[in-house]
């Protein structure tokens, strides 16, 4: 692959253990398959162009959640084989999904479904082979009380066997859902991806729809690369993906998720930098998978938050927190912004804070930092229409971060 030209001086040979290998060689970041993609990472064997005509690829556009989209090939193959290959990893999951049945995917608009258009579109326009994509709209600001009921209807209606949801979304439709009073389908299985899933949002959508939650993480490059079982221990897809780990200086427990993906036909990825941060299981899973040697993603590393004294604090580190203060079970959403000379929650609620508690929490985990609480009507999404749970507006060097000590 053209992309990879460079690493081949770089290689130690055949002689040498596969995890050799790879320790040899750099991380592909999101850069590289700007820079590179769509072309840069087919490889040699592969007739693209073909497969383009025939209509077994396709050019698709990233998000851009991190940086600039990139366009990527798209095999919706190679995506239902990678994610078929998960679902032995959740009980739940396993149980129900057959590939052909009702699904319906809740998220921006500028992320899923048919995307934005200058006119609402029908149900029928919607609903793409077996998906159903109730959100027209780029964030949950737009929707009017007569958008919920439409929505909430054609969910109803649809019954789809699993709902996979940005968790912001979901959250956010349970919540006006019961203001007017309407009723919400029962999936079999909710999935929760796109951002990281906070376990207030989850446990608000697990009252509110009694379905049972799972987290799924993966991206339009790698397929599916990790999937939480029923005990809530996210394993490792390794049909799917090899996975390679680098530890945080000074935190080994924590690290960067680097994955190759396994199957595509016209795009290859060496250890790809997905760029979020993972914690390392200290034990084996109770559910007795193996593959669950990451037990969760701690969120994105451009998300990470710092503390007085210098500490780094993790989205799920963050999340833990105020999922444990007092009266935020009011809270709907939230989004942390971290400025030079203050910290800054901002929350979308169904009632009245307490911000005394929540001050005392935020300065137990940051120390000696200003801190301000604000209660707003909507988060405001990224230009890609996922939402931040970050706004990092510090300068930082995050590259240090994974330097081994001397």
């Amino acid at each position: 692959m053209p992309a990879y030209a460079a690493w081949r001086e770089l290689d130690p040979g055949s002689a040498v253990s596969v995890d050799a290998r790879y320790a040899a060689l750099p991380a592909t970041d999101k850069e590289q398959t700007r820079v590179h993609a769509p072309r840069g990472f087919v490889p040699a064997s592969a007739d693209l162009d073909t497969a383009l005509a025939a209509g077994k690829a396709e050019l698709v556009r990233t998000s851009g959640t991190t940086g600039p989209p990139a366009t990527l090939v798209w095999s919706q193959a190679w995506w239902d084989a990678s994610e078929r290959s998960s679902w032995p990893l959740n009980t739940d999951i396993a149980a129900v999904a057959t590939g052909d049945d009702h699904e319906a995917v809740l998220g921006s608009a500028r992320c899923v479904g048919p995307g934005e258009r200058d006119r609402p579109l029908t149900m029928r326009e919607r609903t793409l082979g077996r998906l159903l994509f109730p959100n027209e709209h780029a964030s949950v600001a737009d929707w009017t009380d007569d958008i919920v009921r439409r929505m909430t209807s054609e969910l109803v209606d649809y019954a789809p066997t699993i709902l996979e949801a940005e968790p912001a979304y979901l959250a956010a439709l349970c919540v006006r859902a019961e203001q007017l009073a309407l009723a919400l389908p029962r999936p079999r299985v909710i999935t929760l991806s796109y951002t990281y899933p906070s376990r207030l949002e989850r446990a608000r959508i697990q009252r509110a729809m009694g379905s049972p939650v799972a987290s799924s993480y993966g991206s339009t490059e790698t397929g599916t690369v990790l999937i939480e079982c029923e005990r809530g221990r996210m394993h490792h897809n390794a049909a799917s993906c090899r996975i390679d780990f680098v530890p945080l200086r000074g935190r080994p427990e924590l690290g960067r998720v680097l994955i190759t993906p396994f199957g595509h036909p016209w795009a290859c990825y060496l250890k790809f930098d997905v760029g979020d941060l993972a914690r390392r299981a200290a034990e084996a899973c109770t559910c007795g998978r193996p593959g669950g040697a990451i037990e969760r993603i701690e969120g994105r590393v451009q998300e990470a938050t710092i503390a007085s004294d210098g500490r780094l604090i993790t989205v799920a580190e963050l999340d833990d927190v105020l999922a444990t203060t007092p009266s935020t079970e009011r809270i709907i959403s939230y989004q942390v912004e971290q400025r030079p000379d203050e910290l800054r929650l901002r929350v979308t609620t169904t009632g009245e804070l307490d911000r005394e508690a929540l001050l005392a929490a935020l300065h137990g985990l940051y120390g000696d930092l200003a801190v301000v609480v604000e209660a707003i009507t909507a988060l405001d999404p990224e230009p890609s229409g996922k939402y931040a749970r970050v706004r990092q507006r510090l300068l930082l060097d995050r590259t240090e971060w994974f330097t081994p000590a001397e």
